[in-house]
């Protein structure tokens, strides 16, 4: 299989787990998860999902439930994709978003301390 097939086929099994999981799985440990890509084996063996956390369920919980759904979840993607192979699951945890949700919040936080210690008069020192 090509390196563009499989990437077509990557971003259509994005979309079909995406799909599977927000309307078909009634877990309320997934209400907030997100899949933001997946990285299929050029056999079509395995297929790495990352998915995004943005609900107050600790992550471990959050993947013990996508694991447990794992083979409906197979099974459904099978019958979605007409394929007649699918590729085993591999659910990894991304943190990208948090991460960068967390910067952002930390990055603004110092911008306001920065702006109340600044001299309110305008006198600033200007040498340099």
């Amino acid at each position: 299989m090509g390196k563009h097939r499989a990437g077509r086929l990557s971003v259509e099994i994005q979309r079909v787990i995406a799909d599977i999981i927000t309307k078909e799985i009634s877990d309320p440990r997934l209400a907030l998860v997100s899949v933001l890509r997946v990285d299929a084996a050029r056999d079509f063996s395995s297929a790495r999902v990352y998915f995004s956390n943005m609900g107050q369920v600790p992550d471990e919980d959050v993947l013990a439930a996508l694991e447990k759904a794992k083979g409906y979840i197979r099974l459904q993607l099978g019958r979605m994709m007409q394929a007649r192979v699918v590729p085993e699951l591999i659910f990894s945890l991304d943190n990208s978003i948090a991460y960068g949700v967390k910067m952002a919040g930390l990055i603004s936080k110092q911008i306001e301390q920065d702006e109340a210690n600044a001299p309110k008069d305008g006198s600033e020192n200007e040498s340099g």
